[in-house]
C-alpha cells in the first residue's frame, strides 16, 4: 500500500528514459571492445598480455622446480632477484599491487628466497620472518599454504586441514557443499 501511495504523489517530472537505448549502448560498447582488441591484435592472430599480480607465482615455481629435483641456478636466481625487489618496506610481500602485506605471500616468498640462497640473516630475511610474526605466523595462513608446507616437509600434515569425503555427496543446494570452496580448496 505504501509503495503505490509514493507512486501516487510521485513528482511528475521524472527524468525521461535515456537514449539510446539500453540494447544500442551494449552493442556500442561490445563495438569499442572488438576494435580496441582487434587493434592490439598481433599480426600471427594472437595477442600478447602479461600477467602481473604478486609474487606467489614465483615463489611457487622456485618451490617446485626445489621439490621437482630441476633446480635451475641461473633461472631461480632471476626469478629470486623479482621477487626481492618487491618486498615491501615493512619487510612482506602483497598479494596486489598497493596493498598491504599478506602472512601467505610472505611466507611463500620466504621460502622460496631460503632455497635460492639467500641466507637467513640478511636483512630483507630478518624483516620478512618479523613481518610473518606480526601477521600471525602459521597460525594464519590459509589451507594451501599448509599444504605447501607440508609437502617440503617444514610441518606436519595434521597441521594442513583436511575437507571431510563425506562433503563430496552434499548436493549444491545445502550451504555447506564442496562448490562454496575455492577450486585450489576442493583439488
Amino acid at each position: 500500500m505504501r509503495n503505490r501511495l509514493a507512486l501516487e504523489t510521485a513528482p511528475a517530472n521524472l527524468p525521461q528514459p535515456v537514449t539510446p537505448s539500453g540494447k544500442d549502448r551494449l552493442d556500442a560498447a561490445i563495438e569499442r571492445a572488438v576494435s580496441y582488441l582487434k587493434s592490439v591484435q598481433h599480426q600471427d592472430g594472437y595477442w600478447l598480455g602479461e600477467l602481473e599480480a604478486d609474487t606467489t607465482l614465483e615463489s611457487d615455481y622456485i618451490f617446485y622446480l626445489h621439490v621437482l629435483g630441476r633446480f635451475d641456478r641461473k633461472r631461480v636466481s632471476k626469478l629470486a632477484e623479482y621477487i626481492r625487489r618487491r618486498q615491501l618496506e615493512d619487510g612482506g610481500w602483497n598479494i596486489y599491487f598497493g596493498g598491504p602485506s599478506e602472512v601467505n605471500a610472505t611466507l611463500k616468498a620466504y621460502l622460496a628466497l631460503k632455497l635460492a640462497g639467500d641466507s637467513p640473516e640478511s636483512q630483507h630475511m630478518v624483516r620478512a620472518r618479523r613481518c610473518i610474526r606480526q601477521l600471525g605466523g602459521l597460525e594464519r595462513t590459509n589451507s594451501f599454504t599448509r599444504f605447501y608446507l607440508a609437502l617440503a616437509g617444514l610441518i606436519g600434515w595434521q597441521m594442513v586441514p583436511a575437507i571431510p569425503p563425506e562433503l563430496m555427496f552434499l548436493p549444491r543446494l545445502v550451504p555447506i557443499n564442496i562448490y562454496e570452496m575455492s577450486s585450489w580448496t576442493r583439488a
